[in-house]
């Protein structure tokens, strides 16, 4: 499979790996010397293929890095900031409402249905343990970021913008 870099087609399994441009890479060609100096070299990456040869291309390194994972040639970085969390309307509403009657937890249990809590319960092997009402939510299929092989339940307050922690 070919993916695509800036103006480059490419066969990811030739890139041995990639920089970002380093300045001694200056000084062959003044019209792309002068390019870099106008943008930066942060601006600009230089793949380097198991043949010896490179390229260099007006990307950044987490740009190409975020073309590699989308097409599957790159683990996602763990440390890398996670994607904005966008709720659907419906989603909201419901987890309004439950937070507007006082709950604040939220989790998936293993049967796959999700449930509000008023205090944080615990994890168990097959459930989560709580010492009081719990709450339904049913957001047909929506939340599906909330799993039960979530470590902890999620905030309602964290979910809506509210503050509050995020487990």
């Amino acid at each position: 499979m070919l993916i695509r870099l800036g103006n480059c087609i490419v066969d990811p399994e030739q890139i041995d790996c990639v920089t970002t441009l380093k300045k001694d890479a200056l000084g062959g060609n003044p019209l792309f010397d002068r390019e870099v100096q106008e943008n930066g070299p942060e601006s600009y990456a230089t793949v380097h293929l198991i043949s010896g040869t490179h390229m260099i291309l007006r990307m950044t390194v987490d740009e190409i890095a975020a073309v590699l994972e989308k097409a599957g040639y790159l683990e996602p970085d763990e440390g890398a900031a996670p994607a904005p969390l966008v709720l659907e309307a419906a989603e909201t509403e419901q987890l309004r409402a439950a937070y507007n009657a006082g709950f604040r937890w939220i989790a998936r249990d293993c049967g796959g249905q999700l449930y509000a809590y008023y205090s944080k319960p615990i994890k168990l092997d097959s459930v989560w343990n709580y010492d009081n009402t719990v709450h339904e939510i049913n957001v047909d299929g929506g939340l599906q970021f909330i799993q039960w092989d979530d470590p902890t339940p999620t905030s309602i307050a964290w979910l809506l913008g509210k503050g509050g922690p995020h487990d």
